[in-house]
């Protein structure tokens, strides 16, 4: 699967490194070369899902965009599901809004700007307005948003996803947009391609 293939596991499976380090090949990553790009793209989004730009673009409505728009700085709480250098450089940039941020990893360590750490639990579903998904794809983070985490969220919030395309269950999102469970969606990745997507009916809030 070429959108799957896209990550390092991938290529560890395929054990590219080890052969090539056989013959002397020495390699180095990118760390950090996209936080900035990648955190204002997030950004962006949170705001055009919010801000209901996707739901007006057609026809500009005033009543239904009054009507529908909020605000970030409205005493929301977000989370953000893999914070490393691109979640700690988003919470700079929400800074700001005054947000109640939430940054969860593995370790549960502290992550600096966040108002708390922690790690992914039920809890983290059920109270936040806001989730960003940063994490790597792994088989445990494969469909981490899917038809039962969503309905552990409130019916108000919005999934965001700028990490991998298959950490959200497509078939679930779509449904849960489209029965008026989850209030948008921002997605810079997909599991799928957006013309299979709109093949299928896309809520306007995605």
């Amino acid at each position: 699967d070429a959108q799957e293939s896209r990550g390092l596991g991938d290529v560890y499976k395929r054990q590219v490194f080890a052969k090539h380090a056989a013959n002397g090949v020495r390699f180095a990553n990118a760390g950090g070369l996209y936080d900035d790009t990648v955190a204002e793209s997030t950004l962006a989004l949170l705001l055009a899902v919010e801000h209901r730009m996707k739901a007006v673009d057609r026809e500009w409505n005033n009543t239904q965009l009054f009507k529908e728009k909020q605000y970030l700085f409205d005493n929301k709480k977000l989370a953000i599901i893999g914070a490393g250098g691109i979640g700690k450089t988003l919470i700079r940039f929400l800074e700001p809004f005054g947000m109640e941020i939430t940054a969860v990893n593995r370790s549960g360590n502290p992550v600096e700007g966040a108002d708390r750490t922690m790690t992914l639990s039920d809890d983290v579903w059920a109270s936040h307005d806001y989730f960003v998904l940063i994490a790597p794809l792994t088989e445990e983070t494969r469909h981490m948003v899917n038809a039962e985490t969503i309905e552990k969220m409130p019916d108000s919030a919005v999934v965001v996803n700028v990490g991998r395309g298959p950490l959200v269950d497509t078939q679930a999102l779509t449904q849960a947009l489209a029965d008026g469970h989850l209030r948008g969606a921002g997605l810079d990745v997909t599991a799928v391609s957006y013309t299979h997507l709109r093949a299928h009916e896309t809520p306007e809030h995605l």
